[in-house]
């Protein structure tokens, strides 16, 4: 029992980091997240109210697959090695939205997307190698990460 007690501390510590991250975040842009409703969008943009959704499955998953490398029966150099990445590409995941919303600076936005998009590839990578499963939950997370991208360049050249 008290290992399975230690076990959902953990699954929960796991989830409340990018869970937390993405509220952060939400927090500095909650005032200028209405701008996106008035910004000439490509016909593939979808609408507005998608994005809690979307944004909260994928930090879930984010959660789960960190768990995964976390709880994995591997070299510790090499899970900490993974779960750096992993930070790392938290914190640019934090920042993006705050270029985007806050900042209206999309173009930056973008160049800063396209190194948060390097970084997860580099995660799933370096998850891979400790956990398939760790890695696939990643997945998901990549190609909406390639379609903001697109989606964020689309909005910069519509809306300069």
């Amino acid at each position: 029992m008290k290992k399975l007690k230690r076990t959902m501390v953990e699954l929960i510590i796991s989830l409340a980091i990018p869970l937390g991250i993405g509220f952060l975040s939400l927090l500095l842009i909650e005032e200028s997240i209405s701008i996106y409703k008035d910004l000439v969008k490509p016909v593939f943009a979808p609408p507005n109210w998608i994005f809690g959704p979307i944004w909260t499955i994928l930090y879930i998953l984010m959660g789960i697959a960190s768990y995964q490398i976390w709880k994995a029966r591997k070299s510790r150099i090499q899970i900490n090695n993974a779960l750096f990445f992993y930070t790392i590409q938290l914190i640019l995941n934090f920042w993006w939205p705050v270029l985007f919303f806050r900042f209206q600076m999309r173009f930056l936005a973008f160049i800063e997307i396209i190194l948060l998009l390097l970084f997860i590839i580099l995660t799933t990578r370096k998850f891979k190698r400790i956990d398939w499963v760790g890695a696939g939950l990643m997945i998901p997370y990549i190609l909406w990460v390639v379609f903001a991208a697109v989606l964020n360049i689309s909005l910069w050249i519509l809306n300069r």
